[in-house]
């Protein structure tokens, strides 16, 4: 009796050493975030990542529809479906990771990923200074000289400034995994402007960097965005 007693008591303490300080399935995984100004090149946090072609011909622009069910039409709606709200700057190291049906084909899907450097967090478990890499809906192939950018939506500027409602890739999804995405494409992502200067109602489509989406909507959230983080 004894024995057993004692085999018990150590095989819980070997279970309780093999699980200590492992967080459960709970908790954010923040392992692609990168605290101390860092870019995603400079720490190599993604892997797969290529270059983006140079353009250096003419480029022919294909607009396909992100693949989503639902489209926030206000900022609650926005709010709800966001694990991370965040304010930064979008660095200059873009790059883009595609994916092939077979190794003949074209790529059928693709991202490209920038580090995103965060200076203010309204929602979620980040802090000013991380760096994370932030992945959107669009990617370049060149082919027999001719260069084709296909879009989910328009690409962000280097430099720029934004309001970001973010998830978190799938970990099922191979091309997603570990990138923090725009949530529900377009109306994940809004530029930052001067509330004095900025008419949202006066902007086209165009203006507004939009591709697929209604600017009905995207300018309702948009003044919600303003005015909650932009004043």
């Amino acid at each position: 009796m004894l024995l057993a007693v004692c085999v018990l008591a150590l095989v819980l303490g070997l279970t309780s050493c093999g699980t200590l300080g492992v967080p459960s399935g709970n908790f954010p995984d923040e392992t692609n975030v990168v605290s101390g100004g860092n870019s995603l090149n400079e720490t190599g946090m993604v892997s797969g990542l290529e270059e983006i072609p140079t353009v250096t011909g003419d480029l022919q622009v294909q607009i396909f529809m992100p693949d989503t069910l639902y489209a926030p039409k206000t900022w609650k709606e926005e709010d709800e479906l966001s694990e991370y709200i965040v304010r930064g700057r979008l660095l200059d190291d873009a790059k883009q990771k595609l994916y092939y049906y077979t190794p003949k084909d074209d790529a059928s899907d693709g991202i490209t990923v920038t580090s995103f450097e965060i200076s203010q967090v309204y929602k979620g478990n980040m802090s000013p200074g991380d760096v994370i890499p932030l992945g959107e809906d669009y990617w370049t192939i060149e082919r027999k000289g001719k260069f084709i950018r296909y879009e989910g939506y328009e690409p962000s500027s280097a430099g720029k400034e934004y309001i970001l409602f973010l998830r978190k890739g799938e970990d099922s999804s191979e091309l997603r995994k570990g990138l923090y995405l725009p949530t529900i494409a377009e109306t994940g992502i809004y530029p930052v402007v001067d509330p004095a200067e900025f008419d949202v109602d006066s902007k086209t489509a165009k203006e507004l960097n939009l591709v697929v989406r209604q600017t009905e909507d995207y300018r309702a959230i948009y003044k919600e965005v303003i005015r909650k983080y932009m004043r």
